[in-house]
């Protein structure tokens, strides 16, 4: 009988503890900030996305629509300007996914009735896209972004001898380059220390 009653004991503890880990008001609070944050943020992703991934697109068609005309020299130089085009508007296109499925994957579970799971599962997501976001604008984004269009620069001055367009193009490129990754949305980092800090206000 003792160890029954310690049990039934231990078990309304637990329930009791449960119950204030989860505390209904703070759950919904929490639970709003999470939705509009990010929410909010795979707007901006998907904006940045498809714009700066039309930009390489149009650039990726615009040099190749000029390969055909141009001379044989010319042609080399367009048709590796076409590839790096191509694969910026690509990775443009399915990066940002990283952060965005996440994301929607808690598109329609925001009415769910058990508010805890969902807030365990809301705070996974959180804490899974601020680490995606955090880790392609940190150092390893610039650093891939100088070594990519440094490779092309050698690729046009090594094969062919184009060693001025060569450093024109990864000139260009690293530009372009550092200003894509400062305008990435990257704000769910600042929002997490926030949200760490118990400030449960959406940006």
């Amino acid at each position: 009988m003792r160890l029954v009653a310690g049990l039934l004991i231990l078990n309304l503890a637990w329930v009791r503890l449960a119950a204030a880990e989860c505390d209904r008001e703070q759950t919904e609070s929490r639970l709003a900030f999470l939705h509009d944050t990010l929410t909010s943020e795979q707007q901006r992703m998907r904006i940045w996305s498809y714009t700066w991934g039309s930009i390489y697109a149009t650039t990726a068609l615009t040099q190749g629509a000029l390969i055909a005309p141009s001379s044989s020299e010319t042609r080399k130089d367009l048709a590796v300007g076409t590839g790096s085009a191509v694969f910026g508007s690509l990775s443009l296109f399915l990066l940002p996914l990283r952060v965005t499925l996440p994301i929607d994957s808690l598109r329609d579970r925001w009415a769910e009735p058990d508010r805890c799971r969902l807030l365990e599962d809301s705070e996974r997501v959180f804490r899974v896209t601020a680490a995606a976001e955090a880790q392609a604008t940190g150092w390893i984004g610039h650093a891939g972004n100088v070594v990519f269009n440094v490779g092309l620069s050698l690729l046009l001055g090594l094969a062919f001898g184009h060693w001025q367009s060569g450093l024109l193009s990864g000139g260009i490129g690293i530009a372009v380059g550092e200003l894509n990754l400062l305008t990435q949305p990257a704000r769910l980092n600042h929002a997490l220390s926030a949200y760490d800090a118990g400030a449960f206000v959406a940006p």
